[in-house]
């Protein structure tokens, strides 16, 4: 029964562990694991990658490697904007992609357009989640990142850039002219004027507010989150949340009269609500992450003076 019990773990870490990781190469060629495709054979050198996911183009600038087409909605980001000479596509624009001949695709999952970008180049699926085999535990961001590297040929650089990235974290922190590690906080994003309450771990700031600078996460926003109703109503009383601060991605931040609104909702002070640039705060990219933090430490600071 020993036996059996160990054999069968064995089995499920092995199991756990078993996406996307390299089983073969050649010369020319790398096989590796993925989600959706099984066994994708893939160029040793990934050179011209197209790449939809918003966390992804700045990550494998990160690793060297230069996306030839981002995602349209990351236009607007100051980072991709500077540090990426890539074409923005509409996700479904068959056409751009084919001609940008490109030797590897990311999208998101499900995509309904996926099928027709195989036609193109190999095609990878990724569904935002974690392993609970992987070293980064709930850091999303982080396991992303290594997988992007595995699938760029970029491993063990991916591997160093994520630890140096944790370590890079308590300096960062430590830039804070006061301690938010007992304060709460909430991320909400405001899409066509509609506010949507957000996890830990899924972008739109909430890795630079949680895990870098390390807010809170109060049981009473955990217990919406719980829910199937994401949305947060201007009309209703949040004020139970008793929160510190309250972080808004948004497009509109220089729209008084709804800080106003969303400080009476939470029954905060209108200073404790601080609007982000919603195109600069959408991906989680490393860089970008690093981005945020810096630009919410300045924000804290000046509001704590």
């Amino acid at each position: 029964m020993k036996k059996r019990l160990l054999t069968l773990s064995a089995t499920i870490l092995l199991a756990g562990c078993s996406t996307y990781q390299e089983v073969s190469s050649d010369e020319n060629t790398r096989v590796i694991t993925t989600e959706q495709a099984g066994h994708l054979e893939l160029n040793k050198e990934i050179k011209r990658p197209v790449l939809f996911r918003a966390a992804d183009p700045l990550n494998a600038e990160l690793l060297g490697v230069e996306p030839v087409g981002v995602n349209s909605q990351l236009k607007g980001s100051e980072l991709v904007e500077e540090k990426l000479d890539a074409t923005f596509i509409e996700p479904g624009d068959f056409e751009t992609v084919e001609s940008l001949n490109p030797d590897l695709i990311v999208t998101y999952a499900p995509d309904e357009y996926s099928a027709t970008y195989r036609d193109y180049a190999p095609t990878i699926e990724m569904r935002y989640i974690t392993s609970a085999f992987n070293p980064y535990k709930k850091r999303i961001y982080l396991t992303h990142f290594y997988y992007l590297g595995v699938m760029l040929n970029k491993e063990e650089e991916a591997k160093l850039i994520a630890d140096e990235f944790l370590e890079k974290m308590s300096t960062l922190r430590s830039q804070l002219d006061h301690q938010v590690l007992d304060m709460n906080a909430a991320v909400i994003v405001d899409e066509d004027d509609t506010y949507y309450l957000r996890p830990k771990f899924s972008s739109f700031g909430t890795e630079a507010v949680y895990d870098v600078l390390g807010f809170s996460q109060p049981k009473y926003i955990k217990r919406i989150l719980e829910s199937d109703d994401y949305k947060i109503y201007e009309t209703e009383d949040y004020s139970a949340a008793k929160l510190d601060y309250l972080f808004v991605a948004t497009d509109d931040v220089n729209n008084e009269n709804k800080k106003e609104a969303l400080a009476k909702a939470f029954n905060i002070n209108v200073e404790q609500v601080i609007f982000m640039n919603i195109d600069n705060f959408r991906p989680n990219d490393l860089q970008s992450i690093e981005f945020q933090s810096k630009e919410l430490i300045e924000t804290l600071n000046k509001l704590n003076h």
